[in-house]
């Protein structure tokens, strides 16, 4: 059985709080050390640290946030750290055999842990966690709908790009609340769950030349999809609600109302969706320490 002396846990928002303490109870004698978080302040068993390379010098294990990056190339940290993390320096400071861990892995972390013989784990790639994290994003959208939309639900056409995890957990709140809602996916077999949800359905090729008129579109696809001349296409004061990363670049159409909103399960249901992302982190950290580390190496992906 491998020991862990000290746990590194970086980046992160509300959801660390259930994070840190999950990590207290599983390991009460093991250090703590926190950088980069948004947590105004760090419980007592915590210890906060200046930069980066001292919380994680010397850790069996480190705890990276979910996502692990939004550029591709750096880790995301509280906007007010002062350091920026390049992920291709993160695995340099494990020793071989150390444990990291991220949600939504990009591929060059992957290839720099293999490179420094450091296990990598993916806590947000196990289905149960995208499905039990969909919940409190789904009902985050929901109040965002309520609060910005200038009538009630049932009066309300919501679109819905993309069809899973969090997409069908709001589809299926939506459509209960009495809003027509249609989902616009991919794959057919995507299509064919949301019509048994009783959503209508268009492929998403279809939606993208010719939009359906809505008060609402919530995009959970986690690529550009969307261009202006798309958008430019939909009712004016049509509110958008980015869940993902689904817009092009460039300016936002006029007649668009856009909300981006990631993350919403940090910011809507801290503790629950902490307790969900807890979980998942101290299995892979039991697997880990019993040797079974081939297990607990894999791809993910998927919304935040």
């Amino acid at each position: 059985m491998r020991t862990i002396q000290k746990i590194a846990v970086l980046g992160g928002d509300s959801r660390t709080e259930m994070i840190l303490a999950g990590l207290h109870r599983a390991y009460p004698e093991a250090a703590l050390a926190v950088w980069g978080c948004t947590l105004p302040e760090l419980p007592l068993y915590a210890r906060g640290t200046k930069t980066w390379q001292e919380a994680m010098t010397g850790a069996q294990a480190g705890v990276l946030p979910v996502p692990v990056t939004r550029d591709g190339e750096t880790l995301s940290a509280c906007p007010h750290a002062n350091q920026t993390v390049p992920l291709e320096a993160l695995c340099r400071f494990l020793r071989p055999g150390s444990l990291l861990l991220g949600g939504i892995v990009p591929p060059v972390l992957l290839r720099m842990a293999g490179e420094n013989a450091v296990y990598f784990a993916d806590y947000y790639a196990d289905g149960v966690v995208q499905t039990l994290n969909a919940v409190p994003t789904a009902e985050g959208a929901v109040a965002i709908a309520i609060r910005e939309l200038p009538v009630i639900l049932p009066e309300t056409t919501a679109v819905i790009a993309g069809y899973g995890h969090c997409a069908r957990a709001l589809a299926v709140r939506l459509h209960l609340l009495g809003a027509r809602v249609i989902a616009a996916a991919r794959r057919p077999e995507a299509l064919a769950e949301a019509a048994c949800d009783g959503c209508e359905t268009v492929l998403l090729s279809s939606f993208l030349e010719n939009p359906q008129p809505c008060q609402i579109l919530f995009n959970t696809i986690p690529v550009p999809v969307f261009t202006a001349e798309c958008l430019s296409a939909l009712p004016e004061d049509c509110l958008f609600v980015e869940l993902a990363q689904g817009l092009a670049e460039g300016e936002i159409p006029d007649n668009i109302r856009l909300i981006r909103a990631p993350g919403l399960p940090g910011k809507t249901a801290p503790h629950t969706a902490g307790r969900i992302l807890c979980d998942a982190i101290l299995g892979k950290m039991e697997l880990w320490q019993k040797g079974e580390g081939e297990s607990v190496l894999r791809k993910g992906g998927g919304e935040a």
